[in-house]
């Protein structure tokens, strides 16, 4: 933040100016300095604040959903978080993983191009671990992943990369699919080493044992739609606006509904006894008074009050009054 002088360090700075004990010109450079700020252009920032905060609530959805999901899947506590998001290389994230490790690789339309889902190997031999019916190993040595191991994982990463569509769901409809796995990373050259793009590390603890997983996108995956990456932009309103749109459908066809109606002449309450001496001809009293409104049910709720009558040789009641609310 600027520091806003004082009157007397105005002062102070004038009369240095004015003796020559401050030049002029070092105030200029002193300030040109503070205007220049380092740029890479190998690591573009192409991803503006407002990218990475929409970013950042879609996967912290995808980590909630993943979460439940793997607990239930690995009969284990899972807690999935995502742990960073930053905008890299595509050759800055190859050097950072693991060799070998898991690389789902996956597209998701109607976004352009391949993305990538890695996996920890500690996180990969963990699940194995605990779908294969073992126990949690810790300190597992890397080694590469068998044949069988790889055809398990392939089931579960295939899952993760699918989540990404509910994630997603109220900025884009995608269709997430898997293209292939591989577990070297060295060997998978599906960008050029200076593509850029957004890389979100996820902590995943399995019964208190840490790993890591990375989702990788290219900035270029996005194309037109990188206008929707906002944390105001959700399709929810767009649902909302089109159900509104249809209210009057909807009002018609709840209108052609059926609903029951019943109305009470009265109660009263009998013995076992005098039920099971009840003839034809027997007199009971009820508890509504002669000309006393009786009580009309619509869907056995109490809608209004009514009067008895005639109307063309048939019983029939007038409404006379709500009994004692609105109708639903």
């Amino acid at each position: 933040m600027d520091k806003t002088l004082s009157q007397q360090e105005i002062d102070s700075l004038i009369n240095a100016i004015s003796s020559g004990t401050v030049e002029s010109d070092e105030l200029i450079i002193e300030e040109e300095k503070r205007r220049i700020r380092d740029y890479d252009f190998r690591r573009p920032n192409k991803f503006s604040k407002d990218h990475i905060n929409a970013i950042k609530s879609i996967y912290d959805n995808y980590s909630r959903i993943l979460s439940n999901i793997l607990s239930n899947y690995l009969r284990a506590n899972v807690d999935m978080v995502v742990g960073s998001i930053e905008q890299i290389s595509y050759g800055e994230f190859i050097g950072s993983i693991p060799n070998p490790t898991l690389m789902e690789i996956f597209i998701m339309e109607p976004l352009k191009g391949l993305m990538v889902l890695e996996a920890n190997p500690n996180l990969g031999f963990q699940m194995v671990d605990l779908l294969c019916g073992g126990m949690l190993r810790k300190n597992i040595n890397l080694r590469e992943f068998t044949e069988i191991e790889i055809g398990i994982l392939e089931d579960i990463l295939g899952m993760m990369v699918d989540k990404n569509k509910t994630a997603w769901d109220d900025f884009l409809d995608l269709e997430p699919k898997v293209d292939g796995l591989v577990t070297n990373p060295q060997l998978n050259q599906i960008f050029s080493y200076e593509e850029a793009v957004v890389l979100i590390t996820f902590k995943v603890k399995i019964n208190e044992e840490l790993s890591l997983m990375n989702m990788c996108i290219p900035y270029r995956a996005f194309g037109r739609y990188i206008d929707k990456l906002h944390t105001n932009h959700y399709k929810i309103p767009e649902k909302m606006t089109s159900e509104w749109q249809n209210r009057s459908d909807i009002e018609q066809i709840i209108s052609g509904s059926q609903v029951d109606m019943i109305v009470e002449l009265g109660k009263t309450e009998i013995t076992v006894e005098e039920f099971m001496q009840l003839r034809c001809g027997d007199v009971f009293q009820l508890d509504v008074q002669a000309g006393e409104p009786m009580k009309m049910y619509i869907e056995d709720s109490e809608q209004f009050y009514v009067q008895p009558g005639l109307h063309k040789n048939k019983l029939a009641v007038q409404v006379v009054d709500y009994a004692g609310k609105e109708v639903d």
